[in-house]
């Protein structure tokens, strides 16, 4: 079964945000405050929305880590955060230059590792699966305690490093 084109970028944003928690920590840039329970996509806020600026939909420099409150306090316009209008303005700023970073980070890292996991079966589990990357959506967000073992990442740093023979296409 091919799978649509909406499946597949969701996916890949899921991976894209399991990539960027774990690079930069399970916790809001803008507060500070500890992210608790399984990843969420209400945690990763697209500086620069990706409905109008589709080109860095998969940029990590356009996304930040932000407590639930925090992203529906920035989505409602109630509270306007200065750590997000500082990167809104570099990325309106430079757009042509992060239009070519994320189309070589999507080309060159995103899309080889999407590959791998894709052949790994990471994204074919209709339950959340400890082997491969989940992200909670919106409306499935739910603040729990932790409960993930230290070590127990969905991806260990051995599943990140992608051999360079699987990253090539088929």
């Amino acid at each position: 079964m091919i799978k649509s084109e909406k499946k597949i970028n969701n996916e890949k944003q899921q991976l894209l945000f399991y990539l960027i928690l774990n690079q930069r920590g399970k916790v809001s840039e803008i507060s500070g405050d500890k992210l608790r329970g399984e990843i969420n996509s209400l945690w990763f806020h697209h500086i620069l929305p990706k409905s109008s600026y589709s080109k860095l939909r998969y940029l990590p420099k356009n996304i930040i880590v932000v407590t639930a409150q925090e992203h529906f306090n920035i989505e409602q316009g109630k509270l306007i955060y200065e750590e997000v209008e500082r990167r809104k303005e570099d990325l309106l700023l430079n757009y042509e230059h992060y239009v070519s970073e994320a189309e070589l980070y999507l080309n060159t890292y995103l899309n080889p590792l999407y590959d791998y996991t894709r052949k790994k079966n990471y994204f074919n589990n209709e339950k959340p699966s400890k082997s491969g990357p989940t992200v909670q959506s919106h409306n499935q967000y739910e603040a729990e305690p932790e409960t993930q073992e230290k070590g127990s990442s969905r991806l260990n740093q051995e599943e990140l490093s992608v051999p360079r023979d699987d990253c090539k296409g088929d």
